[in-house]
């Protein structure tokens, strides 16, 4: 029962109150959520909204927009353009950066707003993934260079997943917790403390497609998974 739980807002003042935080941080990641909860509800409603199918453009990346590409970041960019925290955000869908104008905001946002977008019409999971880095001092928010920071540099990134429920991954650099969201009284709770990659698994999952792409060590560690305990 989703009372007995903690839920991602509990979860927050938590973290902040631990960290000794302002509650900026928390308004921050308090917008993604309701952005993630607003997607779910679009890509779970499909086809009664009428929002299968091509959008007719193409995005940065030269890939055929959906329908639902466009929705998804158009509410990224309302929702967490609100709160005022944010001087700029990137998007795959977007060619250039998107700056908060008359915003004071420090921080800067990231995101793919619905990635796997292709898979919407066979009705197999699909994603947002975020990432918040600080403004650097002297930089323009609207300049790309702001944006080009080493991971290391994240206050914080995740994914929400949705298919057949919907799912809140998130780190703030102290682990990872997975909240899922309780469609009932829509919140999410806490339900994947502590998650990490396990030692051993019978499963592994990449795109095959793409194998023509891969990187040495990423055709490497897929060849090793393949080949398992009785491989060379």
């Amino acid at each position: 029962m989703s009372y007995k739980r903690v839920s991602l807002s509990h979860f927050l003042l938590q973290e902040q109150r631990r960290l000794g935080g302002t509650g900026t941080f928390t308004t921050l990641l308090t917008d993604i959520r309701t952005a993630c909860k607003m997607i779910s509800h679009e890509v779970n409603r499909g086809a009664l909204a009428g929002n299968l199918g091509a959008a007719g453009q193409e995005n940065v990346q030269g890939e055929q927009q959906k329908k639902l590409d466009v929705l998804a970041n158009e509410i990224f960019l309302h929702l967490n353009a609100l709160g005022g925290s944010y001087a700029g955000m990137a998007s795959e869908e977007l060619e250039d950066v998107h700056a908060v104008h008359g915003a004071a905001g420090r921080y800067l946002l990231l995101f793919d707003p619905l990635d796997g977008s292709s898979n919407i019409d066979v009705n197999i999971s699909v994603g947002s993934i975020f990432s918040i880095l600080r403004l650097p001092e002297g930089l323009d928010p609207s300049a790309e260079a702001a944006f080009l920071q080493p991971g290391v540099q994240q206050v914080a990134a995740g994914y929400a997943i949705y298919g057949s429920s919907t799912m809140l991954v998130l780190t703030t650099g102290h682990g990872v917790n997975g909240f899922t969201l309780d469609q009932n009284v829509g919140i999410f709770v806490l339900t994947h403390p502590n998650m990490r990659i396990p030692e051993d698994t019978e499963e592994y999952s990449i795109n095959a497609s793409r194998s023509r792409f891969w990187s040495p060590p990423v055709r490497r560690y897929i060849d090793e998974c393949q080949a398992g305990k009785a491989g060379p």
